[in-house]
């Protein structure tokens, strides 16, 4: 429903808006009032809080769509995201009262996780304004991650932006600031190596394996120990293109299972000296509080082998290969040691990156900004040039048989051109009230009303 002038508009009914693309159900104003909401985010991350307070306050998607829900019903805030991952929890809002929004946020965390941020100073913190869109920017590109550059944040925004559409509290604001950062995040990736190279040992382990051989389809991989660092870095090894895996562990079943999906063989642990003779690669990661291969027992595996080289990856600690087993001819030794070495120096080629990364942020907040200013300039330019264009044809018409055929023309350019000339200054002072807050908003208002336009989101009708 379009009120006054000078007033804030709220049509949950209205299911379609002339300029809204991509939202089920969006939340409705004018136009003309967008640039006097500000995004606001309050959350806590990584960073700012312990994996205590942050597990209080994660929300499940079925949690996420009831509050959306439930915000999407009242008016405190016109548009709204939940984004919760392990690293982070952060509501973004919508809202022309950033401190009425702050403390509806608060509050609601309160009613649903019964966890009063007041009581945990410092853990949370509040964002407005281009900070906040700043902010979500650098979310999407890995910036504001536990790990640099890593790219699993980008499919959660994604799916963030989904349960916001589905729950019809995504209205355009908040769809096109998804948009951009969605889009952030795939030209940092692209445009940039922040996500280059291995962070974490299981897959640094991988990364070393594929340096060791070029091509990992003709190498037998052996996988001792199949728990989650195991696990993690059999997959990384198949997404490398192994194709001889083989697991060996106690329980055997963990290993069938693990194999079974992987696509591999299992192994029992007693066997495990016939799978060391014919592996060319070995990755062990067991909870042995012992070394389970020593020195003596590997000699004569070696010796079988003729000269075949044998790379071990020990990422075990405590490590399940003797140290001085890399003495022996043919048997190459890497340690977590050598995997910290292998993920700093990745981390280093990735914090090269960041500037790149932040200047594409910076590239998408300022095209987001110049959209969001004209959001209230056009519908008004766009009614008021067809509004005048239609009186102008109007007067041709109705004084046409007064001219020829060529006076008709050329009246018909003049009035264009007079036309435009009178429009043109004007225009641009709409263009800068809707960047001129609530006094602006009030102008743009007044011209909808001078000039009885028609105005967005409003059934159409006949202008007299």
């Amino acid at each position: 429903m379009v009120g006054q002038a000078g007033r804030l508009y709220f049509d949950r009914r209205v299911r379609h808006h002339p300029l809204f693309t991509g939202c089920r159900e969006p939340c409705l104003y004018p136009l003309s009032r967008v640039c006097l909401m500000d995004l606001i985010v309050v959350g806590l991350n990584h960073r700012s809080a312990p994996i205590e307070v942050r597990e209080l306050v994660a929300f499940s998607e079925e949690e996420i769509l009831e509050v959306l829900a439930h915000t999407h019903r009242e008016e405190t805030l016109s548009e709204a995201i939940l984004l919760s991952t392990c690293n982070r929890t952060e509501f973004y809002g919508l809202s022309t009262d950033n401190g009425a929004a702050e403390m509806y946020i608060r509050n609601l965390i309160v009613e649903k996780k019964h966890v009063d941020l007041e009581a945990h100073p410092g853990y949370a913190y509040t964002l407005t304004r281009n900070e906040s869109v700043r902010h979500l920017l650098r979310v999407a590109a890995g910036l504001d991650s536990l790990v640099l550059g890593e790219s699993q944040i980008l499919g959660q925004v994604r799916r963030a932006h989904e349960l916001s559409l589905e729950s019809g509290a995504c209205g355009i604001v908040l769809n096109r600031i998804l948009q951009s950062a969605v889009s952030v995040g795939k030209r940092v990736r692209n445009e940039t190596r922040i996500g280059a190279g291995a962070v974490s040992v299981a897959s640094a382990a991988s990364e070393l394996a594929s340096k060791i051989f070029e091509d990992l389809k003709t190498r037998k991989v052996l996988l001792i120990g199949v728990g989650e660092m195991g696990a993690l870095t059999a997959r990384h090894m198949v997404e490398r293109g192994v194709r001889q895996l083989v697991i060996a562990n106690r329980t055997y079943s963990k290993a069938e299972e693990l194999s079974c999906e992987l696509g591999g063989k299992a192994a029992p642990l007693d066997r495990l000296d016939e799978c060391l003779a014919e592996a060319d690669i070995v990755i062990s990661s067991t909870g042995a509080t012992a070394p389970i291969v020593t020195r003596e027992r590997m000699q004569p595996i070696v010796n079988g082998r003729g000269s075949r080289p044998l790379y071990v990856i020990d990422i075990a600690l405590p490590r399940d290969f003797e140290s001085s087993i890399a003495e022996l001819d043919g048997v190459f030794l890497h340690d977590l040691d050598d995997m910290k070495v292998l993920v700093d120096r990745n981390l280093g080629n990735r914090r090269e990156e960041i500037p790149k990364a932040e200047a594409i942020v910076e590239q998408e907040l300022e095209n987001f900004c110049s959209w969001r200013s004209s959001l209230a300039a056009t519908p008004v330019i766009k009614k008021l040039r067809e509004r005048v264009e239609a009186l102008r044809k109007q007067e041709l018409e109705r004084h046409r048989k007064k001219f020829c055929r060529d006076d008709r023309e050329q009246v018909d350019l003049l009035t264009e051109s007079l036309v435009n000339k009178i429009l043109h200054p004007l225009m641009n002072h709409v263009r800068d009230w809707s960047n001129s807050g609530e006094l602006g908003a009030q102008r743009i208002d007044t011209l909808y009303e001078a000039f009885d336009l028609e105005r967005p989101g409003e059934d159409s009708k006949k202008k007299p």
